[in-house]
C-alpha cells in the first residue's frame, strides 16, 4: 500500500478559487434549470461543473505527492476538460438557436470523439497512447508529475480546439446578427472564451518558459468569472437572441426588457409603436418616463415593487385623443422567482378587439336567451290558443246540436224556426272568427305549417262548391264553374288551399246581392314570377268572379290588410273581422303563388285571382281530406251501434239524443277508461270520440280498442290544424270533424263512411 504525502503548495490557491467559483456558477445555473430555463441552464451548468472538476483535480495533484494519485488526477482532469468543452459548445448552440444540433443523436455524434479519447486517457497504463510516460519531478522543492504526450493527447487537444473554435465562430455570428442587450451578451461570452486561447497560446510558445501547471484550467475559471455579469445584469440565462428575434420581435404585443432600475434595455417593434419612440431613443430611457403619456401606468412602473398584472384603458399614443385601447399590462421578473432581484419584462397586450368580441358574444348570448324566451313564449301562446280554441268550441257543440234537434223535429213551431236558424248562423260565424284568429296568429308568427301533396285543384274547387251549396241557395245566388285549365295538378296542402277557395267563395256570397252570379274560372298561364320571387315555369290561374257590390279603387291597395273589408258599408253589411283575405294571401304566398284583387269600382263586382305553380305529374291517390258532406236531414240509412265519447256532458246528451232519433244505438262514455270498459263488453260498429279527454286522448282510446277488434272511427275536436288532422289520420280515424258538431254533417259523415268502408269494422252496418 502507498501512503498519502501532502505538501503545502501556494500554487493550488488560484485553482481552488476556480473550483469554488465554477461550482457556485454550476449550482446557480442548475437551479435555473429547475425553474424552467432550458436548455441554456443545463448546458452552462455542465460546462461549469466540468471546469470545477478540471480545476479540482489540479488542486489535488498540487497538494498530494503520490505518483498513483497524480496519475489518477491526470486522467480525471481529462474528463473535466472534455465535459467543459462539450458544455461550452452545447451552451453556444442553444444560445444561437441551433437546438437541432442538440438532438440526442446529433450531439452524441459530436461528443463521441471526446468520450473515446477520455476513455483512452483512463486506460493509458495499458497502451500508453495518450501519455507516453508520466514521471515524478521536483521543482522548487515541490513534487510534481510531468507527462510526455502521446498521439492520443494531441488528437484530443485538436478536438477541444475545434469545439472552442466552433463556439467562437457562432458567437461572432451572433454578435454581428443581433443588437442591444444580445450583442452585449455575445461580446462578454466571446471575451471569456478568448482568455483560454490566449493563455494556451502563451504556454504553447513558451512565452513564460516551462509551465508545470495546467494554466488552461485556470483560464476557464476566468471565463466563468467573465460570464458572471452576463448572467447577472444581462440575464444570459433568461434572454436568448434567437428567441427574441424569431418570437418576441414578431409579436403583436409590446415587449420591453427593463434592468433592475426599470430602464429600457431592449424592446421589440410593437413596443416602439406603442410608445411612439424609435428604438435608439427608447434604449436607456426610464420606463416611467417613456410611459409618461399614460400617468396611471407610469405611476405603477415607477418604481417597480414586484410583479404587476393589470387591465387599463389607454388613449391612443399618437395624439392622446384617439380611440381608447384596452390593454393587459404584465410586469414579470426575468428570473424564475420574484424574490430574486434583477431585471423585468414588460408586456403590453392590446385586448380591445377581444373585449369587443366578448361584448358581442355577451350580447349574442343575451339575444339568444331573449330569442329562446320569445320562442318559449310563442310555444306557450300556441298551446294557450289551441286550448282556447278547444274550450271555445266545446260549449258551442251542445248549442248547435240542440238547435239542430229542434229544427229536425216536425213539431217545432214555424214561428221559432227563424230564431233557431239565426242561432245556428251566429254559432257558425263565431266558429269562423275563432278559426280566423288562430290562423292569423300562426301566419304572423311564421307557424303556418304546410303539408304539401300532389293534388287536383279542380277537385278542390268542386268540393268547395258542394260545401257552399246551402249558403248559395239561401242567398239565391248562382254558381258557375268554368274549369278549362289543361294542367290543374299542383303541389299544395289540400286543407289550406281548400280554405283559400272557401274564403273567396264565402266573400263573394257575402258581397253579392240576391240574384247575382259567382263564377269560378280556371285556365293555364305561361311563366310568371310569384310575389316571393320564385319563378313559376307554368301556372294555374283560378279566378273567383262575382257580380256584387265591387270595391272602391282607393280600397284595392289595402284589401288584403288585416281588419280591412274595403269600406265601412261592407263591414256593416257582412260583419266579421276582415281577416279571411289576409290569411288567404299568406297561404297562397307560402305555396309560391300570388293572390290579387281587381274591380271596376262600386256596383261592378270584383275578381280575385289565385296563381299557383303547376306540377308535372297527376295526383296519386286523390286528395286526403274530408269529403263535402250532403246535409239531407233524412234519417240514417244504416242503424249503427255507436260508442260516443266526450267529456262534456251537454255535448254527450245532445248528440246522443240526436243520433238515437236517427235510429242508431248509442252508448256514451266520458273518458278513455269508461269507454274502454264499454268497448270490451259490447260490440260497436263505430267510435265517435273527442280527441282531448280528461283522462287521456281519443287517439289512445282508438288504438286500445283496435288492439282487440276492428272498428271505424270519427274524431271530434276543437283542434283543427294540419298537424291535428295528420295525428287523427295516423291513429286510424277515417274523418276529423271540427267542433261545434252539426248533426246533419255528422250524420252525412256516418253514411259516407258506411258506404265507402263497408268492411272497415267487420260489421259496420248493424242488423
Amino acid at each position: 500500500m502507498f501512503q498519502l504525502q501532502f505538501q503545502a503548495n501556494a500554487e493550488a490557491i488560484p485553482f481552488a478559487t476556480t473550483v469554488l467559483i465554477s461550482g457556485w456558477l454550476s449550482v446557480l445555473a442548475w437551479r435555473r434549470r429547475r425553474l424552467g430555463s432550458l436548455p441554456l441552464a443545463t448546458a452552462f451548468a455542465a460546462m461549469m461543473a466540468g471546469e470545477a472538476v478540471w480545476a479540482l483535480f489540479e488542486v489535488v495533484e498540487l497538494l498530494i505527492v503520490s505518483e498513483p494519485i497524480q496519475r489518477a488526477c491526470f486522467a480525471l482532469r481529462v474528463a473535466g476538460a472534455s465535459m467543459t468543452m462539450l458544455g461550452l459548445l452545447a451552451f453556444v448552440l442553444g444560445y444561437a438557436g441551433l437546438e437541432r444540433w442538440l438532438a440526442p443523436r446529433r450531439f452524441a455524434a459530436i461528443a463521441a470523439p471526446s468520450v473515446v479519447l477520455t476513455l483512452l486517457a483512463w486506460t493509458n497504463p495499458w497502451h500508453h497512447l495518450y501519455w507516453k510516460s508520466i514521471e515524478s519531478a521536483s521543482i522548487d522543492g515541490h513534487g510534481f508529475a510531468v507527462a510526455t504526450h502521446g498521439p492520443g493527447f494531441h488528437v484530443h487537444l485538436a478536438v477541444c480546439y475545434a469545439m472552442a473554435a466552433a463556439s467562437a465562430l457562432i458567437l461572432v455570428f451572433t454578435l454581428l446578427r443581433f443588437a442591444g442587450i444580445f450583442r452585449v451578451q455575445a461580446a462578454i461570452m466571446l471575451l471569456g472564451l478568448l482568455v483560454p486561447w490566449v493563455v494556451n497560446a502563451l504556454e504553447f510558445f513558451d512565452v513564460f518558459g516551462f509551465v508545470h501547471v495546467d494554466t488552461v484550467a485556470l483560464a476557464f475559471g476566468v471565463t466563468g468569472v467573465a460570464f458572471f455579469p452576463a448572467l447577472g445584469r444581462y440575464r444570459l440565462l433568461d434572454l436568448r437572441p434567437v428567441a427574441w428575434e424569431t418570437v418576441v420581435r414578431g409579436m403583436d404585443d409590446a415587449v420591453a426588457v427593463l434592468d433592475g432600475r426599470a430602464r429600457i434595455v431592449e424592446l421589440n417593434p410593437a413596443a416602439e409603436r406603442f410608445l411612439g419612440l424609435p428604438r435608439a431613443h427608447a434604449l436607456g430611457e426610464p420606463a416611467a418616463r417613456a410611459l409618461a403619456q399614460w400617468p396611471a401606468l407610469a405611476d405603477r412602473i415607477d418604481p417597480i415593487q414586484g410583479p404587476i398584472e393589470m387591465t387599463i384603458d389607454l388613449p391612443s399614443a399618437t395624439d392622446g385623443e384617439g380611440p381608447v385601447m384596452t390593454c393587459e399590462i404584465r410586469v414579470s421578473p426575468l428570473v424564475g422567482h420574484p424574490a430574486v432581484g434583477g431585471g423585468w419584462l414588460l408586456v403590453v397586450h392590446d385586448i380591445t378587439t377581444r373585449r369587443r368580441s366578448e361584448a358581442d358574444h355577451a350580447r349574442s348570448i343575451l339575444e339568444q336567451a331573449a330569442r329562446a324566451e320569445a320562442e318559449a313564449a310563442n310555444r306557450e301562446k300556441d298551446r294557450f290558443l289551441a286550448t282556447l280554441s278547444h274550450e271555445l268550441r266545446t260549449p258551442l257543440s251542445p248549442i248547435l246540436a240542440t238547435v239542430a234537434a229542434l229544427l229536425d223535429r216536425p213539431e217545432t213551431p214555424e214561428a221559432i224556426r227563424p230564431a233557431l236558424e239565426m242561432i245556428r248562423r251566429n254559432v257558425n260565424l263565431e266558429v269562423r272568427l275563432i278559426d280566423d284568429l288562430l290562423d292569423l296568429t300562426r301566419v304572423r308568427g311564421g307557424k303556418l305549417h304546410l303539408k304539401l301533396e300532389l293534388v287536383d285543384a279542380h277537385e278542390l274547387i268542386h268540393r268547395v262548391a258542394e260545401i257552399c251549396r246551402d249558403d248559395l241557395n239561401q242567398a239565391r245566388l248562382a254558381l258557375v264553374l268554368e274549369l278549362t285549365a289543361r294542367r290543374h295538378d299542383i303541389h299544395a296542402d289540400p286543407i289550406r288551399l281548400q280554405q283559400v277557395f272557401w274564403n273567396l267563395v264565402k266573400n263573394a256570397i257575402k258581397f253579392t246581392p240576391a240574384g247575382g252570379i259567382i263564377t269560378i274560372r280556371t285556365h293555364t298561364g305561361g311563366p310568371a314570377t310569384a310575389l316571393n320571387g320564385q319563378h313559376m315555369p307554368g301556372r294555374l290561374v283560378i279566378e273567383v268572379i262575382d257580380t256584387g257590390i265591387g270595391i272602391e279603387p282607393a280600397a284595392l291597395p289595402r284589401i288584403f290588410e288585416m281588419f280591412d273589408q274595403g269600406s265601412a258599408e261592407a263591414t256593416r253589411r257582412s260583419g266579421g273581422l276582415g281577416l279571411g283575405l289576409t290569411i288567404s294571401r299568406s297561404i297562397v304566398e307560402r305555396h309560391g303563388g300570388c293572390l290579387s284583387a281587381a274591380s271596376d269600382g262600386p256596383g261592378h263586382g270584383s275578381t280575385f285571382t289565385v296563381e299557383l305553380p303547376t306540377a308535372s305529374a297527376p295526383p296519386r291517390g286523390g286528395v286526403p281530406m274530408i269529403e263535402p258532406i250532403e246535409e239531407t236531414g233524412k234519417p240514417s240509412q244504416h242503424a249503427l251501434r255507436i260508442l260516443l265519447v266526450d267529456d262534456n256532458a251537454d255535448t254527450r246528451l245532445a248528440l246522443s239524443e240526436l243520433l238515437t232519433r236517427r235510429g242508431h244505438h248509442v252508448q256514451v262514455a266520458d273518458g278513455v277508461v269508461s269507454a274502454a270498459h264499454l268497448a270490451a263488453a259490447n260490440p260497436f260498429d263505430l267510435l265517435i270520440s273527442d280527441i282531448e279527454l280528461a283522462d287521456g286522448t281519443g287517439l289512445q282510446l282508438l288504438r286500445s280498442i283496435r288492439s282487440d277488434r276492428p272498428i271505424a272511427a270519427i274524431a271530434l275536436s276543437g283542434l283543427g290544424s294540419s298537424d291535428d288532422l295528420e295525428m287523427s289520420r295516423s291513429a286510424g280515424f277515417a274523418m276529423h270533424l271540427m267542433k261545434p258538431i252539426d248533426l246533419p254533417a255528422l250524420e252525412a259523415a256516418i253514411d259516407r263512411l258506411a258506404q265507402t268502408q263497408p268492411n272497415a269494422a267487420g260489421s259496420l252496418v248493424g242488423d
